[in-house]
């Protein structure tokens, strides 16, 4: 299945191509692939890719399904871990930490107004909607990976997570992205922060070098919440980074790092939004860039 082919088929045709289920997330997950169609395939003229172009991945026959050999293995560590396997929360490869949870979210919220169609594909295509839900007052000081796992060769994978810190929650966490060759991953991941909560959120994508990877960010900050975010790429042949942040409570502070490593025939982009919507609201970015020849 190639991408720019879906705008030819009816939704509901493609819904059985992907084998997702019908559900009571069924309906979202038309309205989000409707969205996608009218907002079509970006281009160069569209304002969130106009600096790299993707059109490369349009064309490319993905949803081949076979074992490419990659090395799921795990690296034993005294880290807590959430781990998706192909698209599925494998919960024998996890390791939770008393007070976080992992659940199907059965009335997903999209957003309605985003202008990035890789959301919301990632909406319609997803396996499952998951809810990760860090408990009031925890403080969890071992870092906590979540780790992203495909070793199927020229796939197709589409993740939708919302990760929770409730009141005065604390979290260390570790996101890597391990996929085989000539794979599209294609991902969004929503932060909640509630009042008081805090977390320092390292991302780190260190794939193969046929890789196509999109990662969808979208962070909800209320009182008085701080987030600490460092974004490494290294790897792929196309890795676009989109990070929206939205300041919504009196204090919130957001501290953003990132830096790229491509070749000279890598295609590597991160690109930040931040929105001010609330009184006595602070943001720092930091975006650094080393070509290797």
């Amino acid at each position: 299945m190639k991408l720019i082919e879906l705008h030819k088929l009816d939704t509901k045709d493609i819904l059985e191509i992907y084998d997702l289920p019908h559900d009571e997330v069924t309906d979202i997950r038309i309205n989000s692939m409707q969205k996608f169609k009218a907002l079509g395939l970006p281009t160069r003229k569209s304002e969130l890719f106009s600096k790299t172009g993707i059109k490369s991945i349009y064309d490319k026959n993905y949803l081949k399904n076979y074992k490419s050999g990659l090395n799921t293995n795990i690296k034993t560590t005294d880290n807590f871990r959430i781990v998706f396997k192909r698209g599925f929360y494998s919960p024998l490869q996890s390791k939770l930490p008393e007070g976080v949870s992992v659940h199907f979210d059965k009335a997903p919220v999209l957003d309605n107004l985003s202008t990035n169609p890789f959301y919301y594909l990632s909406g319609a295509l997803n396996q499952n909607f998951y809810v990760i839900r860090v408990e009031k007052d925890l403080h969890v000081d071992t870092p906590l990976e979540i780790i992203y796992l495909d070793d199927l060769y020229k796939s197709q994978t589409h993740m939708y997570i919302t990760l929770e810190l409730e009141e005065n929650a604390r979290l260390n966490l570790f996101e890597k992205v391990l996929i085989s060759s000539s794979n599209f991953f294609n991902h969004t991941l929503n932060v909640i922060l509630n009042k008081d909560a805090k977390i320092v959120h390292t991302h780190q994508q260190d794939s193969q070098d046929s890789t196509h990877i999109i990662s969808n960010y979208n962070y909800t900050q209320h009182e008085n919440t701080s987030s600490k975010i460092y974004s490494y790429q290294n790897g792929s042949s196309l890795s676009i980074a989109l990070w929206d942040a939205d300041l919504v409570g009196n204090h919130a502070d957001i501290d953003f790092t990132a830096l790229q490593l491509p070749n000279q025939e890598q295609k590597l982009n991160t690109l930040v939004n931040i929105k001010h919507n609330a009184p006595n609201t602070t943001s720092n970015q930091l975006i650094k860039q080393i070509i290797n020849d």
